[in-house]
C-alpha cells in the first residue's frame, strides 16, 4: 500500500515536470529541421556538451556511449536499460513464467536514495520504521 502522499502525487495526476519534459522530448527544437519545436528549460541537460562527452567516453573503446543516456528519462534510467533489467530479472527469478514489466522498475543511484524513495512511497510523516540489528550502517542517518 502506498503512502497518502505517494498516491496523491503519482496516481492522481501526472507530475508537472515530467509531463512538460516529455512534451519537449517528443518535439525538440532544431534550427535546421524543427524551428517550431520546444526547448526544455525545466531540467538540467547536458545537450550543450553531448559531442564532447560522447567523444571522451568513446575514446577508450570500452563501450559505445549514446548521447541520449545523458538525459533524465523519467528519472529511472533509459528505456533500453529498464527493458534489459526486466528481462534479466524475469529470467533470474521467474524462469520466464511471470514477465516483469519495465514500467514496474525504479532504478536509483544508491542505497540512501533507495531508502528515501521507499520511505517516501510507503510511509506518511510520523510513521515508524522498524529494522533488525545489525543493519546497514547509514540506515538511521538516511532516515532522519
Amino acid at each position: 500500500m502506498l503512502s497518502r502522499r505517494a498516491t496523491n502525487t503519482y496516481l492522481k495526476s501526472e507530475e508537472f515536470l515530467m509531463k512538460s519534459f516529455m512534451k519537449c522530448y517528443a518535439d525538440p527544437y532544431c534550427q535546421q529541421t524543427n524551428q517550431d519545436g520546444m526547448v526544455n528549460l525545466g531540467t538540467a541537460i547536458n545537450q550543450l556538451c553531448e559531442d564532447i562527452i560522447s567523444e571522451k567516453l568513446n575514446e577508450t573503446g570500452i563501450f559505445e556511449h549514446q548521447p541520449s543516456w545523458q538525459h533524465y528519462f523519467g528519472l529511472n534510467g533509459t528505456p533500453d536499460f529498464l527493458q534489459t533489467l526486466a528481462d534479466f530479472l524475469t529470467r533470474k527469478f521467474t524462469n520466464d513464467e511471470d514477465p516483469l514489466s519495465k514500467e514496474n522498475i525504479r532504478v536509483v543511484n544508491g542505497v540512501s536514495s533507495s531508502l528515501e524513495a521507499l520511505a517516501w512511497s510507503l510511509c506518511d510523516p510520523g510513521d515508524i520504521i522498524l529494522t533488525a540489528l545489525p543493519t546497514y550502517s547509514r540506515f538511521f542517518a538516511d532516515m532522519q
